[in-house]
């Protein structure tokens, strides 16, 4: 039987980070907390003006993949490929060609039966592999999500909280056009 090629077919979601945002929304968000009459409102980041202006910026374009970070091309800079599962989170540390320099688990750091599943595990894993790519001299990454799960946030704090810049962020979770048939729910 052949599926259809949109079943096969995966969408993948890019955000390219960058960090002044976060202080100007932090700026926003205390200048509006002061109350002050006589300045006028910045917008913040949920506002309409602020999204119908600046939206853009939210989105790759061709120049994405030609800017250079550091000196390295877009596309020659590691990835981070972090997949999350109901009960476990899996991130590798890969070289741009699909190489694996490093890879580990929650399982692998000592988290055992419930205790891997949850949010501080993620981020202890995420510091972990962060830890071992500023070990290998790698400063840049990218950045691969796979799965839907609140850990991978978590994984991903973990990740920026040991210095490594994270350049972009890839959702690649597969998404089924009405595919396969889903696992039956579990009894209660």
């Amino acid at each position: 039987m052949w599926k259809s090629l949109t079943a096969l077919t995966r969408q993948a979601y890019t955000c390219i980070v960058r960090p002044n945002i976060c202080s100007v929304n932090h700026q926003a968000v205390c200048h509006m907390s002061e109350g002050r009459k006589d300045e006028t409102r910045i917008p913040s980041y949920g506002d309409e003006q602020h999204d119908k202006k600046n939206w853009k910026l939210h989105f790759p374009s061709k120049e994405t993949l030609e800017m250079s970070v550091d000196g390295v091309p877009f596309n020659q800079l590691p990835i981070v490929n972090i997949r999350s599962t109901k009960n476990n989170v899996m991130m590798t540390l890969c070289k741009p060609t699909g190489e694996i320099l490093y890879g580990s688990t929650n399982g692998a750091l000592g988290f055992k039966t419930a205790r891997r599943k949850t949010t501080l595990a993620a981020q202890t894993l995420g510091m972990h592999i962060g830890e071992k790519s500023r070990h290998l001299g790698l400063k840049n990454v990218r950045v691969c999500l796979k799965g839907i799960s609140s850990k991978r946030n978590s994984a991903l704090l973990g990740l920026q909280t040991t210095g490594v810049r994270i350049v972009s962020i890839s959702d690649i979770t597969k998404v089924p056009y009405n595919g396969c048939r889903p696992r039956r729910k579990p009894r209660k």
